[in-house]
């Protein structure tokens, strides 16, 4: 009767835990970025050569966003950036 009771307990565990991994990792994926949910950031750079409007931007090879936009700036002493 005992022969069984430890293999048993061992795989509940096993469930119980992999049933609250899920949950948590769902939890907080959801809490860290919404879906469909981001920002904007803005970049200010000497030279643009090799960047096109909607290309994707990588992070370590990531791909973690697009290239939305790309243009001048007017400066407030009316000169462009």
């Amino acid at each position: 009767m005992k022969r069984w009771r430890a293999p048993l307990l061992v795989g509940l565990t096993g469930v119980a835990a992999t049933v609250a991994f899920v949950f948590l990792f769902g939890t907080v994926q959801r809490a860290v970025v919404p879906s469909g949910q981001g920002y904007k950031v803005y970049a200010d750079f000497d030279d643009v050569s090799g960047l096109a409007s909607h290309s994707r931007v990588t992070m370590s090879g990531i791909p973690v966003g697009t290239i939305d936009h790309i243009g001048l700036v007017t400066m407030p002493d009316g000169s462009t950036k």
